[in-house]
């Protein structure tokens, strides 16, 4: 009972205060709107494609790993330019964000094309460009298929070299064509395991409902604050509340500003510019909670450290704002790639584009994990920072 009246009795205080009520519904559907509109032309293809660089891998000395040489060097060589790479490290650079996409042919390509074997060549996209994604693909595609067509020839000339037989060594090659034709493809591989590319509305409408409910936390953090520098805290102590249930409170009444508030950019989102947020309410609600508990126990964290409510805001306004550009939030920074994937904001944004994508729960459950383990983490370190600033 004394959580719930501490949570109301926060939640009465917020809604008394307009301005601040008015901020936390219009500020981040402001936003999503500024930023889809303005950074639209980012995530759109370029109309005219320039020659991009492209990391292969080919081990194989064989005539086909050569012929696969000279196809891309010389009739792609106008769309790409290859950077050879050893096989080892071609995934990390791609998964790096350096280059887009690369080519990973096997060491044993020519010998498992002669004797009719499977093998695969792996085209490994990072998942950001499609459109180059697409190119590449196409042209190993077209190799493939022309080396299956020559393979499937051969062998139905093989036993018919007189003309008089002509029309049934082609016949044959017919036959060949279609038993080898699955022998020798291509295997497209991300790295980041992604789905269908985000426009811009949908990107902005994930990261900036990540970004503002984080700020949340800063309420819980300057009310702890100037509750103790105005003495409510200690009358609120005076009465038979446990530290622990004033926390609680203080974490479940920012749990239900900010699911309304999340709500507010999931509608409006929805409606204005048709972001599709998935098939499942549950599914949004396991991403958003543990996010919402991140920011308020960081929020008591810094409360429990500082004395100061202006100061708080500003360290965790600082935080928050580095965070979600690390993470790409603000704009995709391949370069950060490494270290956003370490971020509360990057788990959040995936967990949230692979709903918007079509995905399910199973899709996000590492990320889903990571948010969990980081605000159970927090959220013991708020309550032992909390006690010893109380018992000081």
């Amino acid at each position: 009972m004394n959580v719930l009246n501490l949570a109301l009795n926060d939640l009465k205080q917020t809604a008394a205060n307009k301005v601040t009520l008015a901020l936390l519904l219009v500020l981040p559907v402001l936003m999503i709107s500024l930023l889809g509109y303005a950074m639209k032309p980012l995530f759109q293809p370029e109309k005219d494609l320039k020659k991009f660089p492209v990391l292969y891998s080919n081990p194989d000395s064989g005539p086909v790993g050569r012929s696969l040489d000279s196809f891309l060097s010389s009739q792609a060589g106008n769309l790409v330019e290859l950077v050879p790479v050893e096989a080892g490290t071609l995934e990390s650079q791609v998964l790096d964000g350096k280059y887009p996409v690369g080519i990973s042919v096997p060491p044993d390509l020519s010998q498992a094309v002669s004797q009719g074997k499977q093998t695969r060549v792996e085209v490994i996209s990072s998942g950001r460009d499609q459109v180059k994604d697409k190119i590449v693909r196409a042209l190993v595609d077209s190799f493939a298929a022309n080396i299956n067509t020559q393979t499937a020839l051969a062998q139905g000339y093989r036993n018919y070299l007189p003309q008089a037989q002509a029309s049934a060594a082609a016949n044959l090659a017919g036959q060949n064509l279609a038993r080898v034709q699955s022998s020798f493809g291509t295997d497209f591989v991300s790295v980041l395991d992604s789905k269908p590319a985000l426009d811009t509305f949908q990107f902005f409408a994930a990261t900036m409902l990540v970004f503002f409910l984080l700020t949340t936390g800063m309420g819980v953090g300057t009310g702890i604050i100037t509750e103790r520098t105005s003495g409510v805290m200690t009358r609120i102590n005076a009465c038979p509340v446990k530290q622990s249930e004033y926390l609680l409170g203080k974490i479940l009444s920012n749990l239900a500003i900010a699911l309304v508030q999340a709500t507010s950019v999931i509608l409006f989102s929805q409606y204005a510019f048709q972001v599709n947020w998935g098939s499942s309410p549950l599914a949004l609600l396991l991403i958003l909670t543990p996010v919402i508990f991140i920011s308020s126990a960081l929020g008591i964290i810094i409360a429990s450290i500082l004395s100061s409510a202006k100061a708080l805001t500003s360290i965790l306004s600082v935080i928050f704002w580095c965070m979600t550009f690390v993470s790409g939030g603000f704009a995709p920074v391949p370069i950060l790639e490494p270290v956003a994937r370490f971020t509360v904001n990057k788990w959040a944004f995936n967990s949230l584009s692979a709903m918007m994508a079509g995905g399910s729960l199973a899709d996000i459950t590492g990320n889903l994990a990571a948010l969990f383990a980081v605000a159970l983490i927090l959220w013991l370190g708020a309550v032992m920072l909390y006690q010893r600033r109380v018992s000081a």
